[in-house]
């Protein structure tokens, strides 16, 4: 596969939406955050979602309008409007921040947005400014406990992340299922197998093929304490949002709705212990926590930090496959996929 500057990739990203119908100011931010997810190794989750967005765009479905904001009783009420979930979850943490200044904690719920795609991007935009950040989502049904006829429950991703004094923040992002249904997707599109334990194909029973696996269910991590953190996530987010109900719960060919309940916590320990105890503690613990995990042990967060600074010097590894997904969506819209490649990945 080839590999793609950062900053050529942005660029293009952007001017597809753009191109697509999505407002310069949102294409922007929704490019930005696209690409560093592509940098930080969530590749399921990155550039490769373009094509799927101008599919939604152009059908209406993911809109430009501005999220609308309103603090209510201590806690921030942000409506998506149908814009992109990257563009609304920005705008959600940013307000929650900015709150966190005066305020220790700033809950927010947020409605009516397509999917936010990699939490861990948002739990680290408030780690990046001195905060504790955590996000979850609620999805439509793709999971369920063996033997289940079909799903029952979103797998409900959920992510946190804190600053630590001079270092990598602390990132953690998960989806509640044995793995991430865009790791299924992109197997799909690979025509990979995938292991016996991901996935149950449309007759109940576990599935080794990609395709069978997007007909059928996500197992869950841990069984029924996967199932359980889904449920947490099911109450802080749809919960907290009323139990609306998702426009279209029946949907099974993309399980991406637009109608996107999600909820965010951001805390300033500054206002709490103080900033310099927090993060100087946070440092000496997962000091602690690296020296006796034994060798070449990681905090999570650690390795996406270093694939982002291998990723910016020598650019994205994009598979040949996706690539020609890049470039139809690009034609649909009058800009071809014609970037020029920093390098190659050859297989051995």
């Amino acid at each position: 596969m080839n590999r793609y500057s950062s900053a050529s990739l942005t660029q293009w990203v952007a001017v597809v939406l753009e191109a697509g119908g999505i407002s310069a100011p949102h294409a922007s931010v929704a490019s930005g955050v696209l690409v560093r997810t592509s940098l930080r190794g969530v590749d399921a989750h990155g550039v490769s979602r373009i094509p799927l967005y101008m599919q939604r765009i152009a059908a209406g479905e993911i809109t430009s309008n501005d999220p609308q904001a309103e603090w209510r009783d201590g806690a921030l009420h942000v409506k998506g409007e149908g814009a992109l979930g990257q563009v609304v979850a920005t705008f959600a943490v940013d307000q929650c921040v900015q709150a966190t200044e005066k305020v220790a904690c700033a809950p927010c719920v947020i409605t009516s947005c397509a999917s936010l795609s990699a939490l861990g991007l948002f739990a680290l935009q408030a780690a990046e400014a001195g905060r504790v950040g955590f996000v979850c989502q609620r999805t439509p049904a793709v999971m369920g406990l063996s033997g289940s006829p079909r799903a029952t429950i979103g797998n409900n991703p959920i992510a946190f992340a804190a600053p630590v004094r001079g270092g990598t923040p602390l990132v953690f992002d998960m989806a509640n299922s044995v793995v991430a249904r865009g790791r299924i997707q992109q197997a799909a599109r690979d025509n990979a197998p995938i292991p016996a334990d991901w996935a149950m194909g449309g007759d109940g029973q576990p599935t080794t093929e990609a395709a069978a696996a997007l007909m059928g269910y996500l197992r869950p991590m841990a069984e029924h304490k996967g199932i359980g953190l889904a449920m947490v996530v099911e109450v802080l987010s749809a919960g907290l949002a009323g139990w609306r109900e998702h426009k279209d719960p029946e949907a099974t060919a993309s399980r991406s709705a637009t109608g996107v309940d999600a909820f965010v916590l951001v805390i300033n320990p500054a206002l709490i212990c103080g900033q310099e105890v927090f993060e100087a503690g946070a440092h000496r613990w997962l000091r602690h926590f690296l020296n006796t995990s034994g060798e070449g042990a990681r905090f999570p967060g650690q390795r996406q930090a270093a694939m982002e600074k291998e990723r910016l010097a020598v650019g994205i590894p994009i598979p040949a496959g996706v690539v020609r997904e890049l470039r139809e969506a690009g034609r649909a819209v009058g800009h071809d996929f014609d970037l020029i490649p920093m390098g190659t990945i050859t297989s051995r």
